[in-house]
């Protein structure tokens, strides 16, 4: 027989939960401190029990579709329907002649910085901020070798590759 206590998990209430708060945009360390327990607490739920997996999945989905339409929307610039108040003034009298709201579309030019993110996560081989070291001897004396012809081949005596 196991030892210990018996588990808090409520299959009618936590998977339920869990999801709501997902689909709220908490994280799992969110999600444990909204449900007094620990982190390693949802992990081991997460772990042992498929109802609370998918639950959370199913939270997070929805918010996670969102939230790469918005970043893609930020990445390559994007028009939003806002309103604006203008106010006519008798230019005589100063005094207000009407109020109206108008409504236009409003330009948000693309952000270099989430461009950049963005092409970074989808075409990582292409955009790095660091180039591939060699990880073994092989690779390391290919490098070496070739940084060895740059140096002792300059470049006017090297024949192009076609």
């Amino acid at each position: 027989m196991a030892g210990g206590r018996p588990s808090p998990y409520d299959p009618t209430l936590h998977p339920e939960w869990a999801r709501s708060l997902a689909a709220d945009g908490a994280d799992d360390q969110k999600i444990a401190e909204e449900m007094h327990f620990s982190r390693s607490t949802i992990a081991q739920w997460k772990k042992k029990h498929k109802e609370f997996r998918e639950a959370v999945k199913r939270g997070k989905s929805p918010v996670d579709g969102e939230v790469k339409l918005a970043f893609k929307d930020k990445a390559t610039g994007f028009f939003k329907k806002e309103t604006r108040r203008i106010i006519d003034i008798d230019p005589a009298t100063g005094e207000t002649k009407s109020i109206r709201i108008e409504e236009y579309d409003r330009y948000y030019p693309p952000d270099t910085n989430a461009a950049y993110l963005w092409l970074k996560n989808r075409d990582s081989a292409n955009w790095k901020d660091k180039p591939d070291i060699p990880t073994n001897a092989i690779e390391f004396q290919s490098t070496i070798k070739g940084l060895a012809d740059l140096i002792n081949h300059p470049a006017e005596d090297r024949e192009l590759p076609e």
